[in-house]
């Protein structure tokens, strides 16, 4: 059914900002069309919807960049990470630019603000429906086209597979989500009438919604933090910083723990490694972490950056008590999201349940990247396992040249590879067929019943005229027989 995307220059003039869509005026706005009153408004209206303000965009929590002090206490402090206080102070520092795809494309962002409460909530489970294996461009784009199209739930139940393979392809699985959102759709309509599940069992119900899932759209649409939203980014990130996996217990021979720290933090953990320029640089140098300390340490490497109100995001004992607790009690990665979810939540403070999937996603689409991390120009490196391996892996001084390399390229106005926050124009081409196609099986629809009573009266007709037709006469001869 579908071919190639359409071409740069056959895209519509339709453009979709942070504050709203809109046209350019070289097509003209479709013409209302009549539709069954069960389903969404007509397409002009949807047209005209806008998107939360841009001061929405980054979370008011990081933007602060409140230091370690200011957080939380753990839920378990035996088993949180230690110095995790000002790791997670570190992060929202980077993050508080708010300038990762995530910040203007993600799932949260999608709703329709001025929609009716329920439509959002709805929106907010169909965007998170599409995310799945799909980068949030992708997804920001065919949410545009869905509320172009109307995105409720009495439209999508109302609409034919092939009519939202139109508008949201090219999401990945885009044939299967279009079935399971019709699915979906139907369970909202008919069981909680057009809005969505309150609770988390409700949502778990739900064909193609997982814990993940579930959890993000309670905190977004329900503003309740029932769990932390795992996603492929969290999970990775979480295991590079040794936040989660089985607790070792504390060596009681500490010569023993002294002699298995060359072993255990130089070669690393089998986790995400990152490559530069097609060479391992968070390989094994041979070297254990007290010499590596010490040689850092005498460099700008153990220089730690201050945060806006100028103070700094943590101390040498930090990285120093981070390095020896990655050495002498390594935590083995976990095997799943759900292993991570779990992990987490023993220790990380229920405050932060909500904030942390948004900060760490942005800050794998912007530094922590899921191939050849950009250490250098991470603010916490000393504090984390995959940064310390970096600076190992490569030297001192060719991390103390790439640290001032990233430095520098920062002030840049085109720094490196990062992934773009910047909305781009949506092809809207798509809106005016799912439209037509929407019609026309709403044109059948409404005819089939009406024909097939139609021809149920001809039948009925043609058989009552049949029995009531009078019976001709046999001719008969002067013998009485037929003639």
């Amino acid at each position: 059914m579908r071919g190639a995307p359409a071409k740069q220059a056959a895209m519509s003039a339709f453009k979709y900002r942070p504050s709203t869509i809109r046209s350019a005026g070289s097509l003209p706005a479709p013409a209302p069309r009549k539709l069954p009153a069960s389903v969404a408004p007509a397409l002009p209206d949807a047209m005209a919807l806008s998107r939360p303000p841009a001061s929405q965009a980054v979370s008011a929590s990081w933007a602060r960049s409140p230091g370690a002090a200011e957080l939380p206490p753990p839920r378990a402090p035996e088993a949180a990470p230690v110095a995790w206080t000002s790791v997670y102070a570190g992060i929202r520092f980077m993050r508080a630019a708010g300038d990762a795809p995530v910040d203007s494309m993600g799932c949260e962002r999608l709703a329709d603000p001025h929609a009716p409460p329920a439509d959002q909530r709805f929106q907010v489970l169909v965007s998170l429906m599409l995310s799945s294996q799909t980068k949030d461009e992708v997804t920001h784009a065919a949410m545009a086209r869905l509320r172009a199209f109307g995105c409720t739930a009495g439209k999508l139940a109302a609409c034919a597979p092939e009519v939202l393979q139109e508008l949201i392809y090219p999401v990945g699985f885009y044939r299967k989500k279009s079935a399971t959102l019709v699915e979906a759709a139907k369970t909202c309509r008919d069981d909680f009438s057009g809005d969505i599940p309150p609770d988390l069992p409700g949502l778990m119900r739900l064909k193609g919604v997982g814990p993940k899932m579930a959890h993000i759209v309670m905190c977004a649409a329900w503003a309740a933090d029932t769990g932390i939203g795992v996603d492929i980014h969290v999970h990775r990130i979480a295991n590079r910083l040794g936040w989660v996996g089985p607790r070792p217990p504390k060596p009681e021979d500490p010569a023993s723990s002294e002699q298995s720290c060359a072993a255990a933090l130089p070669g690393g953990a089998e986790h995400d490694r990152g490559t530069t320029g097609g060479k391992d640089m968070h390989a094994s140098a041979g070297i254990s972490w007290q010499e590596h300390e010490r040689e850092a340490g005498a460099t700008a490497l153990r220089q730690p950056r201050e945060d806006a109100g100028g103070r700094p995001l943590w101390s040498r004992p930090d990285a120093v008590s981070a390095a020896r607790d990655a050495a002498v009690r390594p935590r083995p990665p976990t095997s799943s999201p759900e292993a991570t979810r779990a992990c987490l939540e023993e220790w990380l403070p229920r405050q932060l349940w909500g904030e942390v999937n948004l900060l760490l996603v942005g800050f794998g689409q912007t530094v922590c990247l899921p191939r050849d991390p950009v250490c250098a120009e991470c603010a916490v490196r000393p504090l984390c396992k995959t940064g310390r391996e970096w600076e190992i892996g490569i030297g001192v001084e060719a991390a103390l040249a790439a640290v001032r390399a990233a430095e520098k390229a920062a002030a840049s106005p085109s720094p490196r590879r990062r992934r773009s926050a910047k909305l781009k124009a949506v092809d809207m081409s798509a809106v005016p067929r799912a439209v037509k196609l929407f019609e026309e099986a709403t044109s059948e629809a409404d005819v089939a019943p009406a024909a097939a009573a139609k021809r149920a009266r001809d039948q009925s007709d043609a058989a009552a005229g049949k029995d009531a037709q009078p019976k001709r006469a046999r001719a008969t001869g002067p013998d009485g027989g037929s003639v």
